[in-house]
């Protein structure tokens, strides 16, 4: 949708430089969004210093929330 474009990396050093570009082409899926899909995360001690962890249940993806202070 908005996030569709064509995308480009441009890399520049002493040595050179370098370019890499790519089409993206995204698609609104039968469900949604992910947000209702979120679920607390059954995996101990993922995420570090705090963080809260929780898993996109229909990806199977984990994510960690950082809490204050961290990124």
């Amino acid at each position: 949708l908005e996030d569709g474009g064509l995308y480009k990396c441009l890399a520049k050093n002493i040595l050179g430089n370098a370019t890499a570009s790519a089409t993206v082409n995204v698609t609104l899926t039968a469900t949604g969004s992910l947000h209702g899909h979120i679920v607390p995360c059954p995996r101990r001690n993922f995420c570090l210093n705090g963080g809260v962890c929780n898993l996109y249940a229909s990806i199977q993806e984990y994510i960690c929330e950082c809490a204050e202070g961290y990124t």
